[in-house]
């Protein structure tokens, strides 16, 4: 006799099956539907984050050197896309003014993103914060209330063991602000893998970052007089919140009441009083805080960190951030600010790239 299913045995096989059908689907497509969002809100962010980098850019330009600020009169949709990649986004609704962004709508992945009044992105009436996203359940925060870390592309968080730096793992303590642990992330080199507990040997790194968190100080001599050295106050601030009450703007080609030429004018610059540090406004945007190289910058044509040559070293190059090589020195500032720039096309990084 040979042996085969019944009838019922493959009825109770497709019930089953259609069970789980039923179950796996709503959260699959919750799953795509996530991922979705997230790719949508990441690209409203990168158009925001370009576009006022972009103007910043070319307010500088305009203060140096006369050139036409192309954001000055405000920034059309058409504007927008000449400024930055959008992929398959698209530009809804934006206005420019006063040297920041007032209003963006974005529309990606089916999904339409609103600038709000507090500089995060609404999607569907939820507000979300591109910026400085809450942490998952999974992911190590300390409890020093410092904003924490933002990773980019190709950037691995590494800690110190004791004797070797390795490879964080992210849901473990990596860095703690209170017991001046800073977090610390490299970039590896092309063609280096590594994963979480390995070792990182110097060999292995091409560019080395800590993570300086958004915060504000207090002011202890205001009035630039003789005082003596003390500790300088700080406090983390929250997000892209600015807190402290005092307020700078440049000041060029202007003098104070004595004739002394002054670089900026401030208002509630007094003694005890907060500033929120300046470095977090980069032109109109407001940052969470900002990953700054380690080391003084190398060039990976190591002739141009030691050899005067200014054919070939005063150029864009290459550029490494590493202890205990020569700095790259023999460029103009426009050779060091580009080549800083193309950091970020170099290395594969989603992040801008600025020189100091």
């Amino acid at each position: 006799m040979k042996k085969g299913f019944t009838l019922i045995e493959l009825l109770a096989v497709i019930i089953i099956l259609a069970i789980i059908a039923l179950i796996a689907t709503p959260i699959i497509l919750n799953v795509i539907n996530d991922a979705r969002k997230s790719a949508g809100l990441s690209e409203a962010s990168m158009i925001l984050s370009g576009n006022n980098n972009y103007c910043a850019t070319s307010a500088m330009k305009n203060q140096l050197d006369g050139s036409v600020d192309i954001c000055a009169d405000g920034v059309t949709k058409e504007d927008v896309s000449q400024m930055v990649s959008l992929g398959n986004a698209e530009v809804l609704e934006v206005e420019y003014e006063n040297g920041k962004v007032t209003k963006l709508k974005v529309k990606s992945n089916n999904y339409e993103f609103e600038l709000q009044p507090d500089g995060i992105f609404s999607v569907d009436g939820e507000a979300t914060d591109p910026i400085n996203p809450t942490p998952g359940d999974d992911e190590y925060v300390d409890a020093s209330g410092a904003n924490k870390p933002k990773l980019y592309n190709n950037m691995i968080p590494i800690k110190y063991d004791g004797s070797n730096w390795v490879y964080a793992d992210e849901s473990e303590s990596w860095y703690n602000y209170d017991n001046q642990e800073w977090a610390n992330a490299v970039v590896l080199n092309s063609g280096v893998t590594k994963d979480v507990g390995d070792t990182i040997l110097e060999s292995d790194i091409a560019l080395w970052y800590v993570w300086i968190p958004r915060y504000k100080y207090q002011l202890f001599n205001a009035d630039n007089k003789s005082v003596d050295a003390q500790v300088i106050n700080i406090e983390f601030e929250n997000g892209i919140a600015t807190t402290g009450t005092v307020s700078c703007q440049d000041a060029i080609n202007q003098t104070d009441s004595e004739g002394n030429q002054i670089s900026e004018i401030c208002t509630n610059a007094s003694n005890g009083n907060w500033y929120t540090h300046p470095a977090f406004t980069f032109g109109s945007e407001e940052l969470s805080g900002f990953w700054v190289g380690k080391f003084e910058i190398s060039t990976t044509d190591t002739t141009c960190n030691t050899t005067l040559n200014a054919t070939n070293c005063n150029k864009v190059l290459p550029i490494s951030i590493k202890p205990g090589v020569s700095s790259y020195r023999y460029a103009n500032n426009y050779n060091f600010f580009e080549s800083i720039k193309k950091i970020k096309e170099d290395y594969n990084l989603n992040g801008d790239s600025h020189m100091i």
